[in-house]
């Protein structure tokens, strides 16, 4: 084990998912994002999303839902095997068929029509993209504290332009259970605000209507499909933007707080990434870093003692990791 097994630089990328997990708990921010624990195993929703988004980004290109279905298959045989696809039910190959076909009936005469964006080539081309895995980052203004310009990043589904001609985003969502107060919160979540921002970086507030979750929900007793839409007010935004800075600092505050403590005595508990006791039962199950919670109260000591518990490997999160040759890359 090295003095310094943090990996600071990674912390400090910083996308609307970190934070969201500093807001949930700075201690799990610490573990998930400063150390790159993650739980050992497989989590079957989040590979469930990522064919499902393959599949309804093919869908926006105008490729066919068997097209589609080849990349969803592509993707989840990564993973699972045909013999345990009826096991997975509701979350499964079949049902998400079922599913595409299902949302394009519904959906047929008012379907999302993706803009085609001009990106430049570092040889002064151009070349022309429909707008579908769009990531980048976006400046939120100055950090005060570490005295520079602070910028999120972001993967935004994509772009999309209504009859008026202002442009929207789409964010393709799965789910299992229809809950009207996880749906409220979408327009306040910053992950749906960072996204608003960046339209309105690119095209203006004025040309900007907003942004629309597609949220398919996969039942066994039949799936769901839902349009929530993202509307905010000028000054809701200026809110959020206060609130995303405010974030950011406190992140970079944590950060700086826990170099000293690295390079320092280690014999007194953190003072940097408090507990959030609120934050243990999220999402309805106890949280993973829990049982270390209960039995450490330096981690940092404990880490550099080597003590990395067996059940969690170490991955850090960074969505820019996530692009495909194909997909467009803005810095805005």
């Amino acid at each position: 084990m090295t003095s310094n097994p943090f990996n600071i630089t990674e912390a400090q990328r910083l996308d609307s998912s970190k934070m969201d997990d500093f807001l949930r708990c700075p201690r799990y921010y610490f573990y998930r994002h400063v150390c790159g624990f993650r739980h050992a195993g497989q989590n079957k929703d989040l590979i469930f999303g990522t064919c499902w988004h393959l599949a309804k980004e093919a869908l926006l290109q105008g490729k066919t839902i068997d097209e589609a279905m080849d990349l969803f298959l592509a993707e989840w045989r990564k993973h699972y095997t045909e013999d345990t696809d009826l096991e997975m039910f509701p979350k499964n190959p079949g049902n998400a068929r079922t599913a595409l076909e299902q949302y394009e009936r519904q959906f047929q005469h008012d379907k999302h029509r993706a803009v085609t964006l001009r990106i430049p080539g570092v040889d002064g081309s151009i070349t022309s993209k429909i707008a579908t895995e769009i990531y980048g980052t976006v400046s939120i203004g100055h950090d005060l504290w570490n005295d520079t310009n602070a910028n999120l990043m972001f993967k935004i589904d994509s772009i999309c332009e209504d009859h008026s001609g202002k442009k929207y985003f789409v964010d393709h969502k799965t789910g299992s259970m229809n809950s009207s107060a996880y749906q409220m919160a979408y327009p306040l979540s910053i992950q749906m605000l960072t996204y608003y921002h960046v339209l309105c970086c690119i095209y203006g507030y004025e040309n900007t209507s907003g942004g629309i979750v597609d949220l398919t929900l996969f039942k066994k007793g039949g799936n769901e499909n839902l349009r929530l839409t993202i509307q905010r007010t000028k000054d809701m935004l200026n809110e959020w933007l206060y609130t995303a800075r405010h974030i950011h600092q406190q992140v970079t505050v944590n950060l700086t707080m826990l170099r000293n403590e690295v390079s320092g005595q280690q014999n007194t508990p953190m003072d940097c990434f408090h507990k959030n006791s609120r934050g243990c039962t999220a999402y309805n199950r106890f949280c993973s870093y829990g049982p270390l919670c209960m039995s450490w109260s330096n981690p940092v000591a404990e880490i550099q003692k080597g003590k990395i518990p067996t059940d969690f490997v170490i991955e850090y999160w960074n969505p820019m990791e996530q692009k495909k040759d194909s997909s467009i890359t803005l810095s805005i």
